[in-house]
């Protein structure tokens, strides 16, 4: 496949990210221009954050660091913050404490405030899509028991929180198999230990006549 051309002017390189050759992608990454050499640590902080920022969609997408799918935003030369918490502070105001901010839209891109809402962390979590959330969301297991009434047994961390939850159906067949071969293996045990003592004890057995 032949590789596209860079979009800027007569520029006849190829295309290093963002439809942009590799010497224009750097110029628009530090400067916020493919045309203009006005430093953006020059500017003031929220034109800086700005410019970062495309908001032509129904996101504000963040078009500048991420971090595990999260805008990140410099704010001094040795402080970086999260860009989806500081446009909520700088628009709406401090997130309350013991919240955090979870993404309505559910991208982690989007620095939109109105997208943004400050909740306890277990509902952030719990309305994700993680393994958390997912295992939480489901209604039976594996084996197609619902997970209801008595059904449910509760695993608790040793101060007493509830750490998940497992199908007591499932576990009682599990003892059960578990049992079985227990069984059958002390059964083993004692026939060979029958069999040792055996031929201990008639070490030249006779053939009866």
């Amino acid at each position: 496949m032949a590789k596209s051309m860079c979009s800027v002017g007569d520029c006849d390189r190829f295309v290093h990210g963002r439809s942009l050759c590799e010497m224009h992608y750097a110029r628009w990454k530090r400067h916020g221009s493919t045309d203009s050499l006005t430093p953006r640590r020059g500017l003031p902080i929220a034109e800086r954050f700005f410019s970062r920022v495309d908001a032509s969609g129904v996101c504000w997408e963040w078009t500048g660091s991420l971090l595990d799918g999260y805008g990140v935003f410099q704010t001094t030369k040795r402080r970086t913050r999260s860009a989806h918490r500081w446009s909520y502070e700088h628009l709406v105001g401090p997130v309350p404490a013991g919240l955090e901010l979870d993404h309505l839209c559910r991208n982690r891109r989007c620095v939109d405030p109105n997208h943004l809402e400050p909740v306890p962390q277990r509902v952030n979590t719990m309305r994700g899509s993680g393994i958390t959330a997912v295992n939480a969301r489901k209604t039976h297991c594996v084996n197609g028991h619902p997970f209801e009434g008595d059904n449910i047994m509760w695993q608790r961390r040793k101060d007493g929180t509830i750490s998940g939850r497992s199908c007591r159906t499932c576990h009682r067949a599990r003892t059960r198999v578990s049992v079985a071969k227990w069984k059958a293996k002390q059964r083993s045990a004692r026939e060979v230990e029958c069999l040792s003592t055996v031929s201990a004890a008639y070490p030249n057995p006779t053939r009866g006549t």
